[in-house]
């Protein structure tokens, strides 16, 4: 599987011209303003703030403030680029968009269309956006009808067929009329069933540890770029509609073995079960927070699969008692009511190793994958947005930055294959190790990188 275009050498992000002094909870999407100034979406601060363009100090645009006009509200928001320079706000809570002016300034609020997908328009991987037309553009998340219910009271229930695409639509908000002017292939989700003892059913999905997603991007112009990830071309969309597929795009392709597939599963699931302890060890740790007493225990239990009790386990994490929350100890066994395995098989049983009384009592204690054999046969060639990222964008340029899993051999940070439109591979760039791409100005990109409990924005030259 060999491109017909030449490689290109990586080479590194250019310098980081500015940063923020102060560090922000979370940022989830900024937009540079044409005065220099930067929006910043902060969801885990509950706000969205204005940075000069010297980003040494900031404002409050919105924030949780109840019962104003700033309020960001308790649940998720996003920041979509408007009209002359204008920014939307969209408010889930309200089911609104806030309009934003370059000044940082709320000026009004409008009805949001298709409020059925507010969510899916909040979330990072819709790339939501307008284009030029004024038309909004986003991914739609996946939905289930008539089925997908984790569990149901019949052996016999099925849900309905997991989706295999994800539409991309178009929204005229003037007419509210709605086209769909794309589809996304995606990997359809497996499941696996158990019966209980009460003949209840339990479905559970199977994670995929290499998914072949497609990806997509929205120029400015309003044309649409959808990167398929089965042999790594782009498929065009223009403003009118008309579509054109480009040639596929250089890259390495890695071949995955049997055995490779089969070690691939192995360390994603030793590694589901080492993040599974430390996230209860967190848990421990922040049980000030939860229960309202610094270092109060906080305790876990996991019932079987047969609904007799026996095999239960319980987990039990105890603070310092001291109003700090630190987790001294973590108490893994079973709880008495019925053998269950004592504390060594149960702390077997999270660490995920085999013949574990867990795993043989309950069959969906811990994360489950799909066979092996389902996995592909080529290492895929990029990394596809999830819910909470988005990996391909497009810059102020017209290019198009998509997140590459990079040549073997090439240590640091993330790899991104810079792609013109014309679908031809025009820079491959490296970005600084633990840094994110969040946003992209006239020959610059937005960074974030983690330090401590925060988080920096930065700016770089793109070279």
């Amino acid at each position: 599987m060999v491109g017909a275009q030449k490689p290109l050498a990586i080479r590194p992000l250019g310098p980081i011209v500015l940063s923020t002094k102060a560090l922000l909870p979370s940022v989830a999407s900024i937009r540079q303003l044409r005065n220099g100034g930067v929006l910043v979406n902060d969801p885990g601060g509950h706000k969205v703030v204005l940075f000069d363009s010297t980003l040494s100090s900031y404002s409050i645009v919105a924030d949780t403030t109840s019962g104003t006009r700033k309020a960001y509200g308790n649940q998720i928001g996003s920041l979509i680029p408007y009209v002359a320079d204008s920014t939307l706000f969209l408010d889930v809570a309200s089911l609104s968009f806030v309009v934003i002016s370059p000044e940082g300034k709320i000026i009004r609020v409008m009805a949001v269309p298709q409020t059925q997908d507010i969510i899916s328009m909040a979330l990072p991987s819709s790339g939501a956006a307008f284009d030029a037309q004024g038309r909004l553009v986003y991914r739609q998340s996946f939905s289930f009808k008539g089925g997908g219910k984790a569990m149901s009271q019949s052996p016999t229930d099925t849900a309905s067929p997991p989706p295999d695409s994800s539409p991309v639509v178009r929204v005229d908000l003037r007419t509210r009329k709605v086209d769909t002017v794309a589809r996304l292939r995606v990997q359809p989700t497996q499941y696996a069933s158990a019966t209980l003892a009460n003949g209840s059913v339990m479905r559970r999905s199977l994670q995929n540890p290499l998914p072949l997603n497609d990806d997509w991007a929205l120029l400015a112009d309003g044309s649409i770029a959808i990167v398929r990830a089965q042999d790594y071309h782009i498929d065009w969309v223009g403003p009118d509609g008309a579509q054109r597929s480009t040639p596929k795009i250089s890259h390495q392709w890695v071949r995955l073995s049997d055995s490779a597939k089969v070690a691939l599963l192995d360390s994603a699931k030793q590694a589901d079960s080492v993040n599974a302890i430390k996230r209860l060890a967190q848990m421990a740790s922040g049980g000030g927070a939860a229960n309202g007493g610094g270092g109060a225990p906080v305790t876990m239990s996991f019932g079987s699969a047969d609904a007799s009790g026996g095999g239960n386990m319980t987990v039990m994490m105890s603070g310092d008692g001291g109003g700090g929350g630190m987790a001294t100890k973590i108490m893994v066994g079973g709880d008495g009511s019925g053998g269950g395995g004592g504390a060594a098989a149960a702390a077997a049983a999270l660490a995920g190793a085999p013949g574990s009384s867990l795993g043989a009592t309950n069959p969906f204690a811990q994360p489950m994958y799909i066979a092996a054999s389902d996995l592909p046969d080529y290492w895929p060639a990029f990394i596809s947005s999830g819910a909470g990222r988005l990996e391909t964008r497009a810059d102020a340029d017209g290019n198009i930055w998509i997140h590459v899993n990079p040549p073997a051999g090439v240590e640091g940070g993330p790899v991104f294959d810079v792609v013109n439109r014309a679908g031809v591979l025009v820079d491959r760039v490296q970005i600084p190790g633990g840094c994110a791409i969040v946003g992209f100005a006239p020959g610059f990109v937005y960074l974030t990188s983690r330090e401590g409990t925060g988080i920096r924005l930065a700016r770089a030259r793109i070279r």
